[in-house]
């Protein structure tokens, strides 16, 4: 609690230093390094691109969004969902800097949006605005602190047992459909390896968006047998069918999605990662199922995922 007092203090007193107009030359053009290194932050956040995105960083800065972070090496940590390849997206539209008399400070204020993906599509999980000021350190600028307010897209009621789209994880792992519950670094979700699933039992994860569950997966095969993976593949194409209401498969929209077809495409990708998802149709249900399969050169992955279906 200590920790976030301070953290809010410091979060209240940048607010107070970028509104004393004695402390700004606001007719003071942006240097072109500051103006590169802005776009070097929207590069990185749209590419990805964990080690680009520290680079930007000072290592006293202090963040706010998308929670209270201290620290170089904590933000890029607390980042990471927005750093992963196929994670949710940090896109920052910004106004013009304005740049202190001293010239090495600047501050920047506009919108972020954060946008994940269901069944190929994008969807906006939480929009807002923010502040942001950057500092000359040793010919570098670096973000020094980032500060921003929004609201979460809050998901319609549905789920999977006890587990309803729009808990906090702590909610989650209250819920006694499975234990123990364990940490996943990776995505900042959880997961238990105990869970049945019609009948079978399978790892769950769960993701989180702004700490409300947005999305359940799955893990119906993991290894290196293309026997088991395939009779993985017939379970979700079934369940899908049974469930959703139909199989598809994106670029091939008039194909009869078969366990032989989806064995087929994966193989046909030689020895290098191959992986596509299993898409079902739109409807008015609160949730979508997809599937989502991949071969790599060990082994094969079979996922039957769970999606809150926000502003779809």
């Amino acid at each position: 609690m200590t920790h976030l007092k301070t953290l809010n203090s410091l979060a209240v007193a940048l607010l107070l230093l970028l509104n004393a107009p004695s402390a700004w030359a606001r007719s003071t053009p942006a240097p072109p390094a500051l103006i590169d290194a802005i776009r070097s932050l929207d590069d990185a956040l749209a590419n990805h691109d964990r080690d680009a995105f520290a680079k930007l960083i000072a290592p006293e800065a202090v963040f706010t969004l998308p929670a209270p972070t201290r620290g170089a090496d904590a933000i890029v940590k607390a980042w990471l969902p927005f750093l992963m390849a196929g994670g949710n997206t940090m896109t920052l539209t910004s106004s013009s800097p304005d740049t202190a008399a001293s010239a090495d400070l600047a501050y920047v204020a506009g919108s972020f949006t954060i946008t994940g993906r269901s069944t190929g599509s994008p969807v906006v999980d939480a929009r807002g605005e923010y502040i942001a000021v950057w500092r000359l350190i040793e010919g570098h600028w670096q973000l020094a602190a980032l500060s921003g307010t929004g609201r979460a897209t809050v998901p319609a009621a549905g789920g999977l047992g006890g587990y309803r789209f729009g808990m906090t994880l702590d909610e989650v792992r209250r819920v006694g459909d499975c234990h123990p519950y364990a940490n996943v670094s990776q995505t900042g979700g959880i997961e238990c390896p105990n869970y049945t699933f019609e009948g079978r039992p399978i790892n769950i994860s769960f993701l989180f968006n702004n700490n409300r569950l947005g999305r359940i997966q799955l893990w119906l095969y993991e290894g290196g047998s293309e026997a088991d993976a395939k009779s993985a593949v017939a379970f979700a194409i079934e369940f899908l069918r049974r469930t959703a209401g139909g199989v598809s498969i994106g670029g091939l929209p008039r194909a009869d999605v078969t366990d032989d077809l989806v064995m087929s495409m994966l193989k046909s990708g030689g020895g290098s990662v191959t992986h596509f998802d299993l898409s079902t149709p739109a409807g008015p249900q609160p949730q979508a199922w997809f599937g989502r399969v991949a071969r790599h050169p060990d082994g094969y992955f079979v996922f039957l995922l769970l999606d809150a279906r926000q502003g779809r």
